[in-house]
């Protein structure tokens, strides 16, 4: 007892640590920070470069299809004579139907000139087609893979959403987090200020010789539970905010002090999902689904073109001659030029053993089995994710709801003993027991009604709808 004295001397002195003050100079929603993030988060910028990605994919297919212009020319001088002179010039072109059309001009000159390479003196014009009719007459490489093209472009776009699915649910989660994180640092200034009022009261109580040295004591001790407290929610919230951070700079550039220490979140009034059964009628458009449904069709277009490959190469070329340009020439006694003027072929080839092509259609149908089982496979994962992301949702709402009537509860509670102190019918004791009593329950709702927001996120995350929600 004799170092009361001391003791109390300290505490009438003690003017009382500084509290840190809140004064956001923005706040925050969700849809916001979401909207912000895609435009700098390095991820969302190279999921953003997919589609351009695509349709370079499918420019580089069709030009498969281009035209193509071509010319040859050949000639020999020896000995002061001019043995030939061969130039041929044209377009060529296959279409997307399977034929290939070209157009040409030929001239030959010079006095050792093979036979057969003799042509009119103005030249000769030329216009062939060459038509598959066994393999490649339904389908080829190039239009196998033009049609590929044409589903990675949706393969892209779903690859895209699925990239910012991720991106979206880590960074909601962490901004959930931060949320916890501020509200928990707004009751901790809250109960660190009553703290203070209240030390500040029961020490001039006991100057006016109306409380007892110990209470003057305890009330202190409360107070600095509270600023440890407060001092660990600001550590909290510093953490979160550097998390939060990162995702709208790189790591390498992230301040010591984030922003995100002193801009707030606005209120969440947003916290409500849809039926079950609406989460799980989007299912099918989920993008890692759809990636793996355009994944089956393109191995559907390669087992065509490997169907095709165990026919039979058999082409017919076609090409109509001409004398200069003209394909019908007046001296022509017989109109018919497609009969008189022209060169055609066939070719035929048939690899007898076949493995080359019946491997290849083995594999093409392993890849299917196996693409087809991951998808059934990730339609079941998904399908319990959303089903126990709802258990969840449900059950921390209503926990979150039971346990804001718990904090209303005490509310009451330490009011009512609060009247009682006032009275002089209670204790510091009591009354701070009645108001850890409160804390708890209220970190334990703001934990719950953030465990809520999060499972929300997850189910919109699941379903694969998050970047249509936000975005």
């Amino acid at each position: 007892m004799k170092y009361f004295p001391v003791l109390f001397f300290l505490l009438l002195a003690f003017p009382g640590f500084a509290q840190p003050e809140s004064n956001p100079l923005t706040t925050w929603n969700l849809q916001d920070f979401f909207q912000q993030m895609v435009q700098v988060n390095p991820s969302a910028r190279n999921a953003a470069l997919l589609p351009a990605q695509a349709d370079a994919a499918l420019r580089l297919a069709r030009g498969a299809f281009d035209p193509k212009l071509y010319s040859e020319w050949q000639q020999k001088t020896f000995s002061g004579k001019e043995y030939y002179g061969i130039s041929s010039s044209g377009i060529k072109m296959q279409t997307p139907f399977g034929p290939t059309l070209k157009s040409e001009f030929n001239r030959a000159t010079g006095l050792y000139l093979n036979p057969e390479e003799k042509l009119p003196a103005e030249g000769q014009a030329l216009l062939g087609i060459t038509l598959p009719l066994l393999n490649g007459l339904r389908t080829d490489a190039a239009r196998a893979n033009l049609r590929q093209a044409r589903l990675d472009v949706r393969g892209l776009e779903a690859t895209r959403q699925s990239l910012l699915n991720d991106l979206l649910y880590d960074a909601g989660t962490a901004f959930v987090e931060w949320q916890i994180a501020w509200e928990q640092i707004r009751l901790f200034q809250q109960a660190s200020q009553v703290a203070y009022t209240r030390y500040l009261a029961i020490r001039e109580s006991f100057v006016q010789g109306d409380k007892p040295a110990t209470d003057t004591l305890e009330a202190f001790i409360q107070y600095q539970n509270r600023l440890f407290d407060l001092n660990e929610a600001t550590l909290a919230l510093r953490t979160r905010s550097q998390v939060l951070e990162a995702f709208l700079t790189p790591a390498a550039t992230t301040p010591d002090t984030p922003r995100f220490m002193y801009e707030a979140p606005q209120s969440e009034t947003d916290t409500n999902a849809a039926p079950l059964q609406t989460f799980l009628q989007a299912l099918p458009n989920h993008p890692e689904l759809l990636t793996l449904t355009l994944e089956l069709q393109k191995l559907d277009i390669e087992r065509r073109l490997a169907t095709e490959q165990l026919k039979p190469s058999l082409n017919l070329s076609y090409n109509l001659l001409g004398t200069g340009f003209r394909f019908n020439p007046a001296n022509n006694p017989n109109n018919n030029i497609l009969l008189q003027n022209n060169k055609w072929g066939i070719d035929f080839s048939f690899p007898l053993l076949l493995r080359k092509e019946r491997g290849k259609l083995e594999l093409v149908r392993i890849k299917s089995e196996s693409t087809s089982n991951k998808a059934i496979q990730k339609q079941i994962q998904l399908e319990t994710k959303l089903r126990n992301y709802y258990s969840e949702w449900e059950n921390s709402s209503a926990q979150a709801a039971l346990y804001q009537g718990i904090t209303d509860n005490y509310t009451q509670l330490l009011q009512a003993e609060q009247i009682k102190f006032d009275l002089g019918e209670s204790s510091v004791f009591l009354l701070n027991t009645r108001e850890q009593k409160l804390l708890e329950a209220q970190i334990k709702r703001i934990k719950l009604a953030g465990t809520a927001r999060k499972s929300l996120l997850a189910l919109y995350w699941a379903s694969g709808q998050l970047p249509f929600r936000y975005l």
